[in-house]
């Protein structure tokens, strides 16, 4: 249940948002009078906001944090930071916390690395929304998350945040991380072509739960698909929406995690193109180059995809050296630098007898 402090508040608020809508209506005027009741009550909300926010109770706390970020009383970002920061070991914390978190996106606030860090393995979608409202100074903790185990909606939305501020070291974990699969067809025939896909699946689906005497509880989760309801966060050629989902006052939003599998190689060659100012198809580079070889003898089959081998190579050191000669690239970082290519050979052929050879 609500405590007395948070219903007494909640009529204050009905309050001033009464006498503000009436006041911004044509149809009634108001004087001077009106005018410093309305500023009395915001003041009067504004005390009870700050008194929710420094008690010790963890629910009273949670309705001061959500009354902060429903009426955008972005003079409480502070005491929200700090709320966040703490290390709070009570029960129901990760609510409050979680309350938190949607007040200061409502808010816009720009939340430091330190304190979103800690929080990613329970909040990750919400971390990265905020992460997005300040990527310079969370750029490094934007690289970091890369290295954790991402849904495909979380890995494209940080990209897209990088690759939008061409962050500094980017082009090099995009170039350090690209495998190359290189797909050779051998057939009696020229024309064979393959085909891919993709898929969605809910990640911990389910209900939702009680939150005894806690406010309304948002939860956000990144989606692939534009819909209603949904905002725009970390736009790119694949751009990246949020939902919020708000539970009834003592229930806690259902949990829920969209995972779209995406193809993260030929993702990073666009990303790359990106940062070149490129067209993708106009670049050399390909995360899938095929070959298709039709079959008259081993020396003939090994002099093609040798070739081809080196073809790569050639597009992987030509995409390097743009990458330098536009300032994307560090020398040190391109030393490093080595293709990953993995040859994947189909034998489409009818006759098999002679078996196809490795190509090292």
């Amino acid at each position: 249940m609500m405590t007395t402090a948070a219903i007494v508040l909640s009529r204050s608020v009905l309050t001033c948002v009464l006498v503000a809508s009436l006041s911004s209506t044509g149809g009634v005027q108001f004087g001077a009078s009106a005018q410093t009741v309305e500023d009395q009550t915001v003041v009067n909300i504004e005390k009870r906001v700050k008194a929710l926010i420094e008690s010790d109770a963890v629910r009273d706390q949670a309705w001061g944090a959500f009354f902060a970020g429903e009426f955008h009383l972005k003079a409480f970002t502070p005491l929200l930071l700090r709320l966040l920061a703490s290390n709070d070991a009570r029960i129901n914390s990760g609510w409050l916390k979680q309350v938190v978190l949607d007040s200061l996106i409502q808010l816009d606030a720009s939340v430091a690395s330190a304190v979103l860090s800690p929080l990613f393995d329970w909040f990750s979608d919400e971390v990265i929304i905020l992460c997005a409202k300040s990527p310079v100074e969370n750029r490094q903790l934007l690289f970091s998350l890369l290295e954790k185990k991402l849904t495909g909606e979380e890995w494209v939305a940080i990209s897209n945040i990088l690759t939008a501020n061409k962050a500094p070291g980017l082009a090099a974990v995009l170039m350090g991380k690209l495998k190359i699969t290189a797909l050779v067809s051998v057939t009696d025939e020229r024309g064979l072509s393959g085909g891919g896909g993709f898929g969605t699946m809910c990640v911990g689906c389910g209900g939702s739960g009680l939150a005894e005497g806690f406010p309304p509880i948002a939860a956000y989760h990144l989606r692939y698909d534009q819909s209603d309801g949904v905002v725009l966060f970390a736009p790119g050629r694949h751009p990246i929406y949020y939902e919020r989902s708000v539970a009834p006052a003592g229930e806690t939003p259902p949990a829920s995690k969209h995972n779209t599998w995406v193809d993260r190689d030929a993702f990073r060659v666009e990303y790359l193109a990106e940062l070149l100012s490129l067209p993708f198809e106009s670049l050399c580079l390909k995360s899938q180059p095929s070959l298709y070889v039709t079959w008259r003898s081993k020396k003939q089959f090994i002099r093609e995809v040798s070739q081809f081998r080196r073809r790569l190579r050639t597009c992987y050191s030509e995409t390097v050296n743009e990458l330098l000669k536009e300032g994307l690239l560090a020398s040190d970082e391109a030393s490093i630098l080595t293709p990953m290519i993995t040859l994947e050979v189909t034998d489409y052929r009818r006759n098999k007898r002679i078996p196809i050879p490795r190509v090292e």
